[in-house]
């Protein structure tokens, strides 16, 4: 039982280690110096001790590090490039070993950016999953989508960005860590979503419609004793003719749009209220409308 607990405890400190290894970042600027004086700078900035022999290890060679905000393992690679050594860390101790080209290892992968198959599912706030989401690599080209039920996959390595973005959803970053699972949830881009015009048989984007669509907000109604909500729009949509038939100010509006030009028998425009297709514009109380957009 001793025995297991000190395994145990000492697993914890290697996988502890290990992250720290990892995720260090520091900057160096050194100019034809020893690696020695660059492994001293290293010690001075991080908590990592190295222990090396100098009978196996040419600590004497003069190198030139300029790194800016670089991990440890990556300066490390730079110094020792043309070099075989190995790496073995315990408890935040670097050893530096010499190794045999047909043997070099790295128990601990420090020097190398091991590339991670990243998996998850995106989904919306309500927890639906989202297909067709985009998903990227920012600063290369490699992406993917999500799935019909809102899965992925990408190929990435540790502290690479990955960008989800989604028509109607705020863009979503996330920094690649150890972990090989992110589920990522999107909320929804009110701003984004004020850029979609509904059109009756489907929907577009403002710019695909600019032009076409005349929207006026309450503000910008015709003011005074309303009795019809057509004669909000009186005078404020170029081509749109609204007039009561005999003058009769208590009979219904006519609306017209280009004139006689429109297709079909019926010359009625297509009302939409709040989605509802085909209402009856005069049953509706002017002073609870907020806006009405005009598709010509």
């Amino acid at each position: 039982m001793k025995l297991t607990t000190f395994l145990l405890i000492v697993s914890i400190f290697k996988i502890e280690a290990s992250n720290y290894a990892q995720n260090t970042k520091i900057t160096l600027d050194l100019n034809n110096v020893t690696i020695e004086k660059v492994l001293k700078e290293i010690e001075m900035k991080t908590e990592f001790k190295f222990l090396f022999s100098r009978d196996d290890i040419n600590v004497n060679k003069l190198v030139s590090v300029k790194a800016k905000n670089e991990k440890v393992k990556n300066i490390l690679n730079k110094i020792f490039l043309d070099m075989s050594v190995s790496f073995e860390l315990l408890n935040k101790q670097i050893i530096i070993k010499n190794t045999p080209k047909d043997k070099e290892e790295n128990p601990i992968n420090l020097l190398i950016d091991q590339q991670l198959e990243i998996k998850g599912t995106v989904t919306d706030s309500n927890g639906t999953p989202l297909p067709g989401v985009s998903i990227l690599i920012v600063g290369t080209v490699k992406g993917t989508e999500t799935d019909f039920n809102g899965n992925y996959s990408i190929e990435s390595k540790e502290g690479d960005i990955i960008e989800f973005s989604f028509i109607g959803m705020k863009t979503e970053r996330i920094i690649v860590g150890l972990e090989t699972i992110i589920n990522v949830q999107l909320d929804e881009d009110l701003a984004s979503l004020d850029e979609i015009v509904v059109v009756g048989y489907g929907s577009q984007t403002k710019k695909e419609v600019t032009g076409a669509v005349a929207g006026v907000k309450s503000e910008d109604f015709n003011k005074g004793s309303i009795i019809n909500p057509a004669q909000l729009l009186q005078g404020k949509v170029a081509g749109l003719n609204i007039v009561s038939p005999q003058g009769n100010p208590n009979g219904a509006f006519n609306i017209r749009l280009r004139g006689l030009s429109t297709l079909g028998a019926n010359t009625q425009p297509l009302i939409i209220i709040d989605g509802i297709i085909g209402v009856d514009i005069n049953s509706v109380d002017p002073n609870d409308i907020a806006s009405m957009d005009v598709l010509k």
